[in-house]
């Protein structure tokens, strides 16, 4: 098979949340384009190390995942000869802006950066461009873990460009509801938490009837609409689906998953105001204890989880 099949390959794997094998076989890709005379072009490249990037970071590895999308960004900006506004180039780029919204000492640079590649991509590309439209959302995330400031510009954002994605996908793409659970997490931090329930329960449907039950894109949703539901003091409510959704996590994504250990996070706090102390207060000990040796005791979401608030998992939608 040649690299570039193997690439589309990985792809596949990754878009049915089997990112360990998508990873192998974008690392086995662009081994192979890296041999003289592979006849790899420098979008093939560029697309195994974009690839590369996304399964890391999907699998919470988001020191790794930055470094390969800032190799993948200086390789499209400066070596490969495609230039700056090249739209593989600006793939390259929205990699490093996603990882960077989970290192919070690159936060605020990727901010500046991402301002300028936006601008860009809008100009060169159109406001409507598939790329255009990632980094957007992208950048309404970024905005929203920076700090509450930011939260008001990032919510008008994300309304603008989920409405962009239904217009370009269609209402019933993955694509769009898995924005629309951004847009639901934005209304919750900005204080709308009925407004985010009707969007996650919007999203948590479509996903369902899409991609299943226990899709990662499914429980993604499924985890932001329990704490919508917790928000709202509806709390048999939000434990029932956070039981769900963390037995369907821990057999899709593995028990250390950041995204596991979120829903796990969060379960706790609804437990424990749920009257179950002692379940509660176990399940979160031990969900601290995976948070620290998986990702250390100075990572975001383990600082979060131990200062007692709930984790938000977000989405981005992969390039195809």
């Amino acid at each position: 098979m040649c690299s570039s099949d193997l690439s589309s390959l990985a792809l596949d794997h990754g878009l049915v949340s089997d990112y360990s094998t998508a990873q192998e076989m974008y690392e086995s890709a662009y081994a192979d384009m890296r041999v003289p005379a592979s006849g790899a072009t420098p979008l093939d490249v560029i697309g195994a190390l974009v690839g590369i990037s996304w399964t890391l970071r999907l699998r919470g590895k988001f020191d790794d995942a930055g470094n390969v999308a800032e190799d993948a960004r200086d390789y499209g900006q400066n070596s490969s000869g495609l230039g700056a506004e090249h739209l593989y180039t600006l793939r390259c780029v929205n990699a490093y802006l996603i990882a960077c919204r989970r290192l919070p000492e690159k936060r605020q640079d990727a901010l500046e950066e991402g301002r300028r590649v936006q601008d860009l991509a809008t100009r060169r590309h159109g406001e409507s461009n598939p790329d255009t439209l990632a980094i957007a959302i992208a950048m309404s995330s970024l905005m929203r873990t920076i700090g509450v400031s930011y939260h008001e510009e990032a919510l008008k954002l994300a309304e603008i460009t989920v409405d962009r994605f239904a217009a370009v996908y269609g209402r019933d793409h993955p694509y769009y509801y898995g924005c629309l659970t951004n847009l639901a997490l934005l209304k919750r931090v900005t204080g709308d938490a009925d407004a985010a329930r009707l969007l996650n329960q919007e999203a948590f449907r479509g996903l369902t009837v899409g991609l299943g039950p226990s899709h990662h894109y499914t429980l993604t949703a499924a985890t932001n609409l329990a704490s919508d539901l917790a928000a709202l003091d509806r709390m048999a409510e939000a434990r029932a689906i956070g039981e769900d959704t963390l037995q369907k996590l821990t057999a899709q994504l593995g028990p250390a998953h950041a995204h596991t250990l979120g829903c796990a996070a969060n379960l706790a706090l609804d437990v424990i105001v749920a009257g179950d102390k002692e379940e509660g207060k176990e399940l979160q000990a031990e969900t601290l204890r995976l948070l620290a040796d998986t990702y250390g005791e100075e990572s975001p979401d383990y600082l979060v989880a131990a200062s007692g608030n709930r984790l938000d998992p977000d989405f981005d939608p992969p390039a195809i």
